[in-house]
Order: C-alpha cells, then sequence, then structure tokens
C-alpha cells in the first residue's frame, strides 16, 4: 500500500478521502489543513512541517486537493516532492471536474445502446393528435422523469400544460426550455401534500389528464427519511388523486417503480401502497386511475451513471456496491413515451409494465463506460450492499401475471388479490395520524396496508 498525505481538507478533499479509502491501496499518513472534520489522522497545520514530514513518515505521493492555493506555494511542493522522490498529484478543480463529468455523460448518452447492450424502445403509440386539446398536469415537473414528459408534450402542442413542483430552481428551468413550444404553459411551486393548494389548482385548471411523478426516489436516504418519504410519496399521491377524483380528471397516471414487486425498502414499500390506493381509487370513481412501474432511469439524478461519471471524472476508483448486483434500466425518452402511450391506450388497466429488457450488472454497465471513455485503467471497487437495497430487482410479484397490452413493449400486471376498500382507507387515516407521532407504530401499519386484503 503507498503512503499517501493530503493537502487540503475542503469538499475536494472530503470527496479525495472517499475515493482513496474506497480504493483501498492508499495509507493516508497525514493531512494538511484543518482538523476539525478528520477523525483518527494525523493533522499537520504549519505549511513549512510539509517537506519533514514527507521524510519522517516515508510519504510516496502527496495529493494537492486544495483548489485555492497560490502558484508559488504548488512550486514549493513540487520542489519538496522531486528532492524527496515523493510523487505530487493535483486534484482538478471542480469546474474541470464538472466539465469533465459532462462530457462523460454525453458519450454515454450518445452511445445507449452499447451501454444497455439492446436496441433502445420507440414509441408504440402516436399520442400527438391525442394530446392536442388536452388540459395536462405533470407533477414533480422538474425531476428527470417529469422534465422529460414536459418535453414530449410540449412538442404535442396540448391546449395547456401546467408544470408544478416544490424545487423551484427546477421547473423554472424545464418552463423555461419548453415556453417558446408550448404557449400555454403554467407553473406551479408547491407540494403534492398541500391539499388547498392541490384542490385550487385543479379547481382553477381544469385538467383532463395527471402525470403524478412527484416522489422521494433515493432507496438508502429514504431509509433513514421515512415520515417524510411516506408524506411526500404516500399522502402526497393521495391529495393529489383525491383532488383528481373530486374535478373529474379524464386519466390518472401514477409513476411507480419495480422496487414496488416485494418491496423490502421504504421506498418501495411507499409505491407499493400507491400501487394499491390508485387501483381502490380506479374502482371507486369515475376517473380513469392507473399506475406505470419501470425500473432505474439511467442517467437521472443521483443515478449510478452520474455517480460512476463523477467517479471517472475525478480519477477513479469507480465504486461498487456489490458486484453481482443487477438492475433493470431504461432511458429517460424511453420511459416518457411510453408512460405517456399508457395514458391513451383504449383498453384500461390498474396497472402498466414497461418492457425493461434484461436486467444489466452494475459491474458491466461500469466496465462499458469505462472503455467508452477509454479509462479501464480505472479500478473498480466494491463497497458493499446499503440499507434497503436488494441485490436483484424484480418487476412482478408472485401473486401478479403480466399479460400483453395489445401494444408493443407495454404490459398490464393482472393481481386477483382484493382489498377491501373501506377498511383499506381506514388503516390508511391511521398512519397519516400515527407517522410522526410513533415510527415503529407506522411500519407495522404500513405492513398492513401492504397486506391487508381478502383473496
Amino acid at each position: 500500500m503507498k503512503r499517501v498525505m493530503i493537502i487540503g481538507t475542503g469538499l475536494a478533499g472530503m470527496h479525495l478521502l472517499q475515493r482513496l479509502k474506497a480504493a483501498g491501496d492508499t495509507e493516508i499518513v497525514g493531512i494538511m489543513g484543518d482538523g476539525n472534520v478528520w477523525e483518527d489522522l494525523p493533522i499537520l497545520e504549519r505549511w513549512e512541517d510539509i517537506p519533514c514530514y514527507i521524510e519522517k513518515c516515508g510519504v510516496e505521493q502527496v495529493y494537492l486537493a486544495a483548489t485555492e492555493i497560490e502558484n508559488e506555494k504548488k512550486e514549493q511542493l513540487l520542489g519538496w516532492c522531486k528532492t524527496r522522490q515523493c510523487q505530487l498529484i493535483i486534484e482538478p478543480p471542480f469546474y474541470e471536474a464538472e466539465s469533465r463529468k459532462a462530457h462523460i455523460l454525453q458519450m454515454a448518452h450518445d452511445h445507449m445502446e452499447t451501454l444497455l447492450d439492446r436496441k433502445l424502445v420507440r414509441l408504440p403509440l402516436d399520442t400527438r393528435t391525442l394530446v392536442q386539446g388536452k388540459i395536462i398536469l405533470v407533477t414533480g415537473a422538474g425531476g428527470t422523469i417529469g422534465s422529460e414528459l414536459c418535453r414530449v408534450l410540449a412538442q404535442y402542442r396540448p391546449a395547456k400544460l401546467i408544470l408544478m413542483d416544490i424545487a423551484e430552481h427546477d421547473s423554472l428551468r424545464i418552463m423555461q426550455e419548453i415556453a417558446p413550444v408550448a404557449k400555454n404553459t403554467v407553473l406551479v411551486i408547491g407540494s403534492v401534500t398541500n391539499e388547498k393548494l392541490m384542490r385550487h389548482v385543479f379547481e382553477v385548471h381544469r385538467p383532463h389528464i395527471v402525470f403524478h411523478a412527484a416522489a422521494h426516489k433515493h432507496v438508502p436516504l429514504m431509509e433513514s427519511n421515512l415520515s417524510q418519504c411516506v408524506e411526500n410519496n404516500v399522502f402526497g399521491t393521495y391529495c393529489c388523486a383525491v383532488a383528481a377524483a373530486e374535478f373529474g380528471v379524464e386519466t390518472f397516471v401514477l409513476i411507480s417503480s419495480d422496487k414496488a414487486a416485494q418491496p423490502v425498502s421504504v421506498m418501495g414499500k411507499a409505491k407499493r401502497i400507491c400501487e394499491i390506493m390508485i387501483r381502490l381509487l380506479d374502482e371507486e370513481t369515475q376517473t380513469a386511475f392507473c399506475s406505470v412501474r419501470f425500473g432505474n432511469v439511467i442517467g437521472s439524478s443521483g443515478s449510478v451513471l452520474q455517480a460512476f461519471a463523477w467517479q471517472i471524472a475525478y480519477g477513479g476508483p469507480v465504486m461498487l456496491t456489490d458486484t453481482s448486483m443487477t438492475r433493470f434500466f431504461m432511458t429517460v425518452k424511453e420511459a416518457a413515451q411510453l408512460v405517456i402511450s399508457a395514458a391513451f391506450l383504449e383498453k384500461k388497466a390498474h396497472m402498466y409494465m414497461l418492457d425493461m429488457g434484461m436486467p444489466v450488472r452494475i459491474v458491466t454497465l461500469a466496465e462499458r463506460l469505462l472503455k467508452l471513455v477509454e479509462r479501464e485503467d480505472i479500478p473498480i471497487v466494491n463497497t458493499g450492499k446499503r440499507e434497503g437495497e436488494k441485490l436483484a430487482e424484480t418487476l412482478c410479484a408472485p401473486e401478479e401475471k403480466l399479460c400483453s397490452s395489445g401494444y408493443s413493449h407495454i404490459f398490464t400486471i393482472q393481481n386477483n388479490t382484493h382489498f377491501q376498500g373501506n377498511e383499506w382507507f381506514g388503516t390508511l387515516k391511521k398512519l397519516q395520524e400515527t407517522l410522526f407521532q410513533d415510527e415503529a407504530a407506522a411500519i407495522r401499519l404500513i405492513q398492513r396496508l401492504i397486506l391487508e386484503k381478502e383473496s
């Protein structure tokens, strides 16, 4: 193991430390900078002590992660390292790494069929004429799926397109992008959990179709934020769906996830509850409610591709949670086009599933990306499975049956399990009352909502 010293304790230094620890082939013997944020590592506070420390500790590599350092000090450090036959590695500034990351992601986008090892799916149904004349609401419009839905729908010239998101910057960005194409576009800033706001939106704009993409999606993060996950994903969906039924929406489409099939994570369980809710509302109201289930959207914010691109931009290593892990992947364009198609299918179903192709090993995806950007020298390391993660996702639960929808790349999911609507919604109300008071009780109620059924 090479003996390493790090100079710089800002964000660049913290990212560097994480990467070096993950690589596992270095021993960090010293840090130059603020010692308050570093645990169990020797700290140097005086610049002039560096050459003696390099000699004393047999440092073989010095990483300079202090991007604001003066050129004079850089030259001085280079001289110290040369004299002591120590390698100096200068970390790229943040803006350079961002530029490299953007280039890597663009290459990945241009060669997506190579990365996924399959042909990309094309829109199976011409929905252009069906969208025209419709008032459409997209929640979570600033997110990856929501923003792509807005891009596609804007081109089809709906009568009005309503963008809703709690994130001001993201929603403004997509609004400015599509405004020249979709003239009658409205931006609403707010949370789908706000009942008064949701009723106001539906009362004023009277949408015909709702694409509900607003949700928290990061699995490990939601494990430690159960209440917020359920509040946003479950009760945000309920609030939006009830308003849709009250104001006579024609079609309501829930964006779901393969993590809802035999769920083990908080996020997956929340999505499964939403699927059941949507099915019950479809049976009890005039609005056509349906769920669309699919796997990982490659390249979405927080996705594994984004993480790999960032790690490659900084020179590696590429970090995997487990080399045997597999996932179903599709592009954001595939997902958006197929979701829109599902909304307009003549034969309605409670739940649709998009054709995800074969599962891809995450390590294979990493290897293909490294080969694509000609950085096969970068090592791949295994960091261990995180809380709430499965090694392999399933698209259907054992009690579910996959059937043809009559359209290529879109399936229907049949489930003969019967839920008692009144009892189920009663349990949902108890969960809402308990959620921020007693987490253990909330967890039990979540399980009841998923399992409370009548065969």
